[in-house]
C-alpha cells in the first residue's frame, strides 16, 4: 500500500520559516510517513491533558490510500450546480463514505441471506430427539 501526505498552504510557510537543521528533521519524518504512516511511535505528551497550543497539528498528515480507482456517474446538471454552491462540503468524502457504507450494508445482507438459505436446508429435530439419538448410539 502506497501514502501520500499532503501539506497545507500554512504548513509550507511554517516549514518554510524554520531553520534549515529543524526543516530537515521534519522532512525527514514526512518521508518516513510516507512510506509507512505507523512506523514513527507516537507517545502522550505527559501531564497534559488538551493538545499543546502550537502549530504542531499544522503537520498531522492526511493518509490516502494510492490502491483506489475511479468510479464516474451522470448526475443532472441541476444537481452539479447545487453541489457547486455548497463549497463547505467535502463531496468527494461524502460520496465515498456513502459508497462503503451500501457496499457494507449490502454485503452484510447477502451474508444473512445465504445463512438463512443454509439454515433453511439443515435438518429441523427436536433437542430431546437428538439427545435420544446420542443415548442410543452408546
Amino acid at each position: 500500500m502506497t501514502f501520500e501526505i499532503f501539506l497545507s498552504r500554512q504548513a509550507k510557510k511554517f516549514l518554510d520559516k524554520l531553520d534549515a537543521t529543524t526543516r530537515d528533521r521534519i522532512v525527514e519524518k514526512v518521508k518516513l510517513l510516507v512510506e509507512n504512516p505507523f512506523a514513527i511511535p507516537y507517545k502522550k505528551i505527559k501531564d497534559r491533558d488538551r493538545p499543546p497550543a502550537s502549530n504542531i497539528y499544522l503537520f498531522q498528515p492526511c493518509l490516502h490510500d494510492m490502491s483506489t480507482t475511479t468510479y464516474s456517474v451522470r448526475i443532472p446538471k441541476d444537481i452539479r450546480e447545487a453541489m457547486e454552491r455548497m463549497k463547505d462540503v467535502n463531496w468527494q468524502e461524502e460520496i465515498r463514505k456513502m459508497i462503503i457504507e451500501r457496499v457494507r450494508e449490502e454485503a452484510k445482507r447477502r451474508l444473512l441471506a445465504e445463512a438463512r438459505e443454509l439454515r433453511s436446508k439443515m435438518k429441523t429435530s427436536k433437542i430431546s430427539e437428538m439427545i435420544r439419538e446420542d443415548r442410543n448410539a452408546r
